[in-house]
């Protein structure tokens, strides 16, 4: 991605591709246990994202996802929940199932995490509605079921 971003160059800087890989950037970063690193890039690519695609377009809904899931790693549970409430309007539009599966899922954790005790039926929602979608999405779910048993247990205690 590093190299990509030094193949477009800067008088390319504000296309949108760039900001696409920023996001991809921060994926990695994230999954790497990263998640201070990767949320300033996914704040650099929400604004210009934002501004180039506009704001319900599915790759700003993908950097939203993005963002919550640092800020949950990172102890923003409020924060992180706006995000990916934001980021789940966007998704239920269209674009990649997984994607919203992985939104749903981090909004029912930030559910929880936030400390929302009223909202956890609603958290349990989302977590069925994840798990239902990893489940039909074969290798790109396989990793994810198990996250959303694990929380669907610690819900239903």
């Amino acid at each position: 991605y590093q190299r990509a971003r030094g193949v477009l160059g800067r008088e390319h800087a504000s296309h949108p591709l760039a900001s696409i890989l920023l996001t991809n950037l921060g994926e990695s970063l994230l999954a790497q246990g990263q998640p201070d690193e990767a949320l300033g890039l996914y704040r650099t690519a929400l604004g210009d994202l934002e501004r180039s695609l506009g704001v319900s377009h599915q790759y700003v809904g993908v950097t939203l996802t993005g963002m919550g899931l640092c800020e949950l790693e990172l102890g923003a549970h409020v924060l992180a929940r706006e995000h990916l409430a934001r980021a789940l309007k966007i998704h239920a539009k269209g674009g990649d199932p997984v994607q919203r599966a992985e939104t749903e899922l981090g909004l029912a954790r930030a559910i929880v995490l936030s400390g929302a005790v009223t909202e956890l039926a609603r958290a349990r929602d989302y977590a069925r509605s994840a798990r239902a979608t990893f489940v039909t999405a074969g290798d790109r779910g396989v990793g994810q079921v198990q996250r959303v048993d694990a929380l669907i247990a610690h819900l239903n205690r």
